[in-house]
């Protein structure tokens, strides 16, 4: 019986101790899945965007890396660019040019955008964090034109 108390002594010890507080990581994957911070501008003339956001980890070759550009309403998509990890990258860049010839339209208010890490097809960080319930309001960040600076991309 002593030792019975004993291990489930120990056992909610390391259980109190691997605990995290639910709230604390948005994560459903390794810290190389988990996007901490965007950056990036949306320029008018010409039309471009540039964009990177920054990982809790050196980016892993299993993960995909995915962001999807929206118009500012942020309804219609223009463009998904997708590429894989290459295990030395704490930022993943992007960059997409519009107006010219096989590119999206440019897009005079701006655009929205939503970047998502994912493992085998199964997602495991989206932001904005509220991203994945998908409404107007939240489902993506608006960059409008000719601005830039970093953004509670998470």
């Amino acid at each position: 019986m002593k030792r019975l108390i004993a291990l489930l002594t120990v056992g909610a010890a390391v259980a109190a101790v691997l605990a995290v507080p639910s709230g604390a990581v948005d994560t459903k994957g390794p810290p190389c899945a988990n996007i901490v911070f965007g950056d990036g501008g949306y320029t008018s003339t010409p039309a471009s965007l540039d964009w990177h956001f920054d990982l809790a980890a050196p980016s892993c070759a299993f993960v995909t890396y995915t962001l999807e550009i929206y118009d500012s309403t942020g309804t219609t998509l223009l463009a998904t660019h997708t590429v894989s990890g290459d295990k030395v990258a704490t930022s993943i860049s992007f960059s997409q040019a519009f107006g010219g010839p096989g590119e999206p339209a440019a897009q005079p208010q701006g655009v929205c955008l939503v970047v998502t890490t994912s493992i085998r097809g199964h997602v495991a960080d989206w932001a904005p964090d509220g991203a994945e319930v998908a409404s107007e309001d939240d489902g993506c960040v608006p960059i409008v034109p000719d601005s830039g600076g970093g953004v509670g991309f998470q």
